[in-house]
C-alpha cells in the first residue's frame, strides 16, 4: 500500500512528476511555517504507526479476503459504488 493512501500530514507528489516534485521540495526548504507544519504533525501521524497496529490491519484484511471467497460461493451481490467494491 503506497504512503499516500493513509498519510495526511505530508505533501503528495506522482513520484514520476519531477517538476512537482521538485516544486514541493522547493515550498518546504522556503517556507518556514509549511515546514514547520509537516516537522511537527508528520512526526505525530508517523508515530502513531506501529507493527501492532500494522499486524491487525492485515489480519483483518486477510479475514475479509477468506470471508469474501467464501460468500461468492454463496453468490453475494456486489455493488460498485465510487470505483470501489462494497460488500
Amino acid at each position: 500500500m503506497a504512503a499516500r493512501k493513509f498519510l495526511t500530514n505530508c505533501i503528495k507528489v506522482d513520484y514520476w512528476d519531477i517538476h512537482a516534485l521538485a516544486d514541493a521540495i522547493y515550498s518546504i526548504c522556503h517556507n518556514e511555517s509549511l515546514f514547520d507544519y509537516l516537522a511537527v504533525e508528520g512526526k505525530k501521524e508517523v508515530d502513531q504507526i506501529t507493527w501492532t497496529k500494522v499486524g491487525a490491519w492485515i489480519k483483518e484484511l486477510y479475514l475479509h479476503v477468506l470471508g469474501l471467497a467464501i460468500n461468492r460461493n454463496k453468490k453475494i451481490k456486489r455493488h460498485m459504488k465510487n470505483n470501489l467494491f462494497i460488500f
